[in-house]
Formats: structure tokens, sequence, C-alpha cells
């Protein structure tokens, strides 16, 4: 069977270059697992969780692939470093939690000091017992963000972070290709780069392959019925949501994006009623592609076949005479 062989399924030992990001209240264990064992990778958010629903999600995730405790788990789990950084004990107690129980990866993002926490877990996992040492993935949002992760921090992947992406990010950064083009002109192949920011079809990831990323980042909860009726010129930047659900705290210039909803009268009465206007609901510029509702193991599956064929129509163009 024919597979997509890039930097980063090298790194980590994938099928398909396609990541889910973590997503906080959005991504567990289970969601991380089904995207792992369908050929991708899976990023299960730590988010605002305590350390015991975290214990309890890495738990569901390794019941999934039936592994033992002592063996490394193939998901990655994700910070917010500004949540890290509030706490009185640094956040190190729930790294530590996430680093003995073993996971491929950890996703830092969001705070005003990522390298301490890349440290933290470089020194930790330096002589540990298993010989376990999680791969480390950054988002950026410039080339200049790029080149301190690469150089500075030695990462082990970085996320193009566009300003067309889902979810929290840098409201300065600009458009997916433009950033990319110059991430991967600053960085020279040194460190794999994802591309994220409004990516929803396998079109998009091959479009992404051919501009030179090693992968994609693309959230593949298609599970949730109210994206369908969504319009991709709906998906806005804005502080609301954080506002109306008492999630504020993030670094300066950091907003998120969503489908417009009048969130901010009756946040309440939306999560009971489950009514589309009046909804959380995180989303990037693609949304309007999503047509039907799929488990994530399908949709992964989708996403990679359209790819293929994207790439292998792309190869037709160039003609040898």
């Amino acid at each position: 069977m024919a597979s997509i062989k890039t930097p980063l399924t090298r790194l980590l030992g994938t099928s398909i270059p396609i990541v889910c990001p973590p997503m906080a209240g959005g991504s567990g264990g289970l969601l991380a697992s089904r995207v792992s064992l369908a050929g991708g990778f899976g990023f299960m958010a730590a988010g605002y969780d305590t350390p015991q629903k975290i214990r309890s999600e890495i738990t569901l995730a390794r019941n999934l692939f039936q592994i033992p405790a002592e063996s490394a788990l193939p998901i990655g789990v994700g910070f917010l470093v500004w949540q890290l950084e509030k706490a009185e004990d640094g956040g190190f107690p729930i790294i530590d939690i996430v680093l003995q129980e073993n996971v491929r990866a950890i996703w830092f993002s969001f705070g005003k000091n990522l390298g301490k926490y890349i440290k933290y877990v470089r020194d930790r996992t330096e002589s540990s017992a298993n010989g376990s040492k999680p791969l480390i993935f950054v988002p950026v949002s410039s080339a200049d963000e790029a080149a301190v992760a690469v150089e500075e921090w030695k990462v082990d992947a970085i996320v193009a972070q566009g300003i067309e992406s889902g979810g929290h990010g840098f409201r300065a950064a600009a458009p997916l290709l433009s950033l990319l083009s110059s991430i991967l002109e600053r960085i020279q192949d040194r460190t794999p780069v994802l591309a994220a920011g409004g990516l929803a079809t396998g079109t998009h990831v091959a479009a992404m392959l051919t501009a030179g990323a090693s992968g994609a980042s693309v959230y593949t909860n298609a599970q949730q019925k109210v994206l369908l009726e969504a319009k991709s010129e709906e998906a806005v930047r804005t502080m609301a949501f954080d506002h109306a659900r008492g999630t504020v705290g993030w670094p300066e210039g950091v907003d998120g994006r969503g489908n417009h909803t009048d969130l901010q009268l009756r946040f309440a009465a939306g999560v009971k009623v489950e009514d589309p206007k009046r909804m959380l609901v995180w989303s990037g510029t693609g949304v309007g592609h999503m047509k039907q509702v799929l488990p994530a193991a399908d949709v992964l599956q989708e996403l990679a076949t359209e790819c293929m064929e994207r790439l292998k129509a792309a190869a037709g163009l160039i003609i040898t005479a």
C-alpha cells in the first residue's frame, strides 16, 4: 500500500503526515488515540484539566492501545504555558505526571517563557530509566520565532500557525502560505515544519506538502454537527468566547478564531440546549468544507486518500523531454 513519507512521518514513525493538535476541551485521550491508531499522530490537551483528569485521559488512551504502563504511549500532550506559569508550583508537577506516563511528544504553546519548560523536560528525561525522551512541538507565528525554537530550544518540530487557524493564535500572524515560506527559508530544513491554519481537506494538505511542509496540523474531530452548518466567512477572530467563559489571561497579542455566534448574550443557555448560535465553536477558515459527521479515523483516512490523489496528479504535471 502506498504511503507518504516526510521528515515528520519518519520522526514519529507514522504513515500519514497529519497531526491532530491539542484543543482544550475538545481533544482528550480518546480522540488522540483514534488519530494515532489510524496512522496519524494525535495530541490530547492538558488545557485547564486537573492532574486527576489528565491521568484518566492518558489511562484511557493506554487502554485503547492495549499497551502496558512501561511502554511508550504513541500520543502527545499539549500544555498552555501561560496556565503553567500562573500556578504557584509553576505547573511542573503536572508535567511530571505526563513524563511518568511516557508519552511520545509534548506540545508547548502560548507563554512568556516556553524555553524554561522545554529545558525542564530535557533535563528530567536526560537520564530517564526507560530512555524515553519526548519529542517537543512548538507552534510559531513568525520566522523569528521559528529561529528561536530551532536554534535555542532545539525543538523536534515546529508548527507554522497561520492567521487562518481555528482556536487561539497570534492575531498578527501572516497567512499560512506566506508564513510557511518565510519559515522554511529561515530554518533551511533543519527541523520538520507542520502547516496549520484553515486546512480541512486532503487537497489542502497536499498543497502544504508541495509548498515544503513536512506535514499538516488538522483538528480531526468532525463529530460536532454544529460545524456542518458553519460557513468559512463566519469564522472570526475575537476574545468574546474567552470573556464569556472566563478563560482570560492569554499572552498579549493572542485571540481566538471561532464561528460568529451570540455567545456573549447567553453562553450558558447555549451549552444546555445546544443552540448553534449560542455555543462555543472554535473553527478555522476551512470550516465551510465540512459536509458530514464522521469518526476521527475515517476523517483521517479521507484526508490521506485525497492528499495522495492530489500529489499524484501534481506529479503528472511534470513531463521529461
